[in-house]
């Protein structure tokens, strides 16, 4: 990042995504967080796959409250989430053996107008069989 910016290049949008997918790969959390803050600092704005990442990262290290807070900052900023985030969501919830949270996701989805898919209904399925609820 600082070469860049020391041979006089300025960052972009996907400039600052890049460093966010990079943190959220290594599942750095807090360097993601940092670099949303940055990005806004310099007035960028995050799109869908901004916030994709953030979200999936924070479900993918079983913090379901700050991946939620992330889909509110989301929707705050006028931005609509997609089968992506959504199936990210309720997969969380599948690994974290919370059938319910997952139906909560499942049905925010489909109300919203979106399709469940092959990777929606495994993820529901799993939540349950986590859970010992296969009757439901």
């Amino acid at each position: 990042w600082q070469q860049m910016l020391d041979q006089g290049l300025k960052p972009n949008g996907i400039s600052y995504n890049t460093m966010i997918n990079a943190c959220a790969q290594a599942r750095d959390t807090q360097q993601v967080e940092h670099w949303m803050a940055r990005m806004k600092d310099d007035g960028f704005l995050p799109c869908i796959v901004t916030f994709s990442t953030v979200i999936d990262a924070f479900a993918k290290v079983g913090d379901m409250d700050k991946a939620e807070e992330w889909f509110t900052r989301m929707q705050q900023a006028g931005v609509d989430p997609d089968e992506v985030i959504y199936n990210s969501l309720i997969n969380s919830c599948a690994r974290s053996g919370k059938p319910w949270k997952a139906e909560y996701w499942a049905r925010q989805m489909l109300d919203s107008g979106l399709k469940a898919d092959k990777r929606t209904f495994n993820s529901l399925i799993n939540a349950c069989a986590q859970a010992g609820e296969s009757a439901r």
